[in-house]
């Protein structure tokens, strides 16, 4: 079939293709231009200073991975399910120190009461706090709505293993730390996180929350403590 050209003598053929290669160049521009998201040092000090967070792993030269949640959060579910076993992949072979706080948003009201039976079950046996963690994300389904929540947390608690009374005494005396899980997400969202969940490695949040992303970032943090 005879191919037809424009009025300027042109092959309509060779216009969609220099368009198609322009878009093309554009969208993978601004694909790698696209400028990291930090984990301001202010944030993490200042979380510190509230002591909502539980670390693990020992390495002073080791990937710092972070994270931002909260319990109630179903996004923050989905992340913890499948980073947790690349987590604790990297704290076991001394590759990642691994920090979790704990930020609780205003509009989920059972996140602070989850958070503070995990931080007892902490006090109590640090070494329970993390399969506990793991179960408050796997049954947030149940204990998310409806009431009753208090005896949930304190019944998987004590199935973990944990002293139901000591962790009831502890509950019952965490008014303070209450405060400052609520206080928690005022100091984030000052400075821009006012959402969870949040990921990072080595201070620069992981843009994708998916697993490639993520193993991504820990093998090209490795490969920069490599280098120096």
């Amino acid at each position: 079939m005879k191919r037809q050209f424009n009025v300027f003598g042109v092959d309509p053929y060779f216009i969609v293709g220099i368009v198609s290669a322009v878009v093309l160049v554009v969208v993978l521009g601004i694909r790698a231009s696209k400028p990291t998201l930090e984990l301001p040092v202010e944030v993490i000090s200042g979380l510190d200073q509230l002591e909502v967070a539980h670390r693990i792993g020992e390495e002073a030269h080791a990937v710092q991975i972070v994270t931002l949640s909260d319990y109630q959060c179903p996004a923050c579910a989905a992340v913890h399910e499948w980073t947790w076993p690349i987590i604790e992949a990297y704290v076991s072979t001394g590759r990642a120190v691994y920090t979790a706080f704990d930020v609780p948003l205003p509009s989920h009201p059972k996140a602070i009461p989850a958070a503070a039976y995990a931080h007892c079950v902490y006090e109590q046996e640090p070494a329970l706090y993390w399969p506990y963690r793991t179960r408050l994300y796997q049954t947030q389904a149940q204990w998310s709505t409806g009431a009753g929540h208090s005896d949930f947390f304190g019944n998987l608690a004590a199935n973990a293993g944990v002293d139901a009374a000591m962790l009831a005494e502890c509950v019952a005396e965490s008014r303070t730390l209450q405060q400052r899980l609520h206080d928690s997400f005022q100091i984030a969202a000052s400075r821009g996180f006012n959402f969870v969940p949040v990921l990072a490695v080595n201070g620069s949040v992981v843009r994708g929350r998916d697993e490639a992303s993520f193993r991504t970032a820990l093998e090209r943090a490795l490969e920069a403590a490599a280098a120096k």
